[in-house]
C-alpha cells in the first residue's frame, strides 16, 4: 500500500485521526488484530465514515482476513493510519476498546451501540456431496473416485460435506472421505434441507439428498452416475451430469468454479 504520509503510534499519545481528516482525503486505516477485534471495530468504522461522508476511509487488515479488507492497492493514499486498539481493563474503568479507541485514537464520539458488526452477503463455502446411496448400491462412487470429489472442492478453496444423515434404520459404517462428515449424526428432512440450501452447490448419486438438492439448488447439482446419457433421455429438464469413470479432481474443481 502506498500512503504520502504514515501515522504508527501508541494509543493515547495525543495524536487522534479526527484532526487530519478534511474534504476529499483518502486514508487508509491500518488494522494489524485479530478477526475478533476487526469485526468488534465494525461499528466504529462505519460511524467514522458517517461522521466524515466527503472523506474515502478504508481499512487495511492482516493477512488472513482479506474478506474484511476495503483498501485498493491501486490507490495512492494521503495518510496510512494505524490503530493501537489498546486493551480495555478493569483499570479503565469499563470502557471497551471500541470506546477507548474513539476517545485516544479517532477523536470521535463512540457509536451508541458498539456491539460487534460482521459485514454479509459472502457466498457459501460449502458443496454437499450426497454420494452414499442404500437403494442403488450400484451407482455408488469407489473409495477413490470419492476422494477425487473431495480434493476436487477442497482445490475450488470450498468445504465438502457430507450430508448423509442417518434416518430411520439406516447406518453408516466407516467415516466419510468428505472433509466434513455427518454420518453419525441422526437427521431429519428438516435438517438436510437446511443444510443443502445453506450450500453453494450439490454434488452427489441418486439419493434422497440429491433430489432435494434438485429441488431446491437446480442449477447448481452434479448428479454422478455410470450411464448419463440414459437419465438424459428419462428427464425432461435433464439434471447436470458427470460420468462416474470421468470423475477426476480437475473436473469438480473446473464445475465448481464455472458456476456464476
Amino acid at each position: 500500500m502506498d500512503a504520502k504520509k504514515e501515522i504508527k503510534h501508541p494509543a493515547n499519545d495525543g495524536i487522534r485521526l479526527a484532526s487530519f481528516l478534511h474534504d476529499g482525503i483518502k486514508v487508509c486505516i491500518v488494522f494489524p488484530h485479530g478477526l475478533g477485534d476487526v469485526v468488534m471495530f465494525y461499528p466504529v468504522l462505519e460511524k467514522l465514515r458517517r461522521d466524515y461522508p466527503k472523506c474515502l476511509i478504508h481499512i487495511m487488515t492482516k493477512p488472513g482476513l482479506e474478506d474484511l479488507d476495503d483498501h485498493d492497492e491501486n490507490i495512492t493514499y494521503d495518510l496510512s493510519f494505524w490503530l493501537d486498539y489498546a486493551v480495555a481493563t478493569a483499570a479503565n474503568e469499563g470502557f471497551t476498546k471500541n470506546t477507548l479507541c474513539c476517545f485516544q485514537e479517532l477523536g470521535i464520539q463512540p457509536p451508541l451501540d458498539d456491539r460487534p458488526k460482521a459485514p454479509k452477503g459472502f457466498p457459501s463455502p460449502w458443496v454437499g456431496v450426497g454420494c452414499t446411496t442404500i437403494s442403488m448400491p450400484s451407482y455408488r462412487p469407489t473409495a477413490y473416485e470419492c476422494e477425487q470429489i473431495n480434493k476436487g472442492i477442497l482445490d475450488a478453496g470450498m468445504i465438502p460435506l457430507d450430508v448423509s444423515f442417518q434416518t430411520g434404520d439406516h447406518t453408516f459404517e466407516g467415516p466419510s472421505p468428505m472433509a466434513v462428515d455427518t454420518r453419525k449424526v441422526r437427521g431429519s428432512y428438516k435438517m438436510l434441507a437446511g443444510v443443502i440450501e445453506r450450500c453453494n452447490a450439490f454434488i452427489g448419486t441418486f439419493t434422497g439428498s440429491f433430489h432435494v438438492a434438485q429441488a431446491l439448488l437446480p442449477d447448481r447439482t452434479l448428479l454422478i452416475c455410470p450411464r448419463p446419457s440414459e437419465w438424459k433421455r428419462l428427464f425432461k429438464r435433464e439434471p447436470l451430469c458427470i460420468n462416474q469413470r470421468d470423475i477426476t479432481a480437475k473436473a469438480i474443481t473446473d464445475w465448481l468454479k464455472s458456476l456464476p
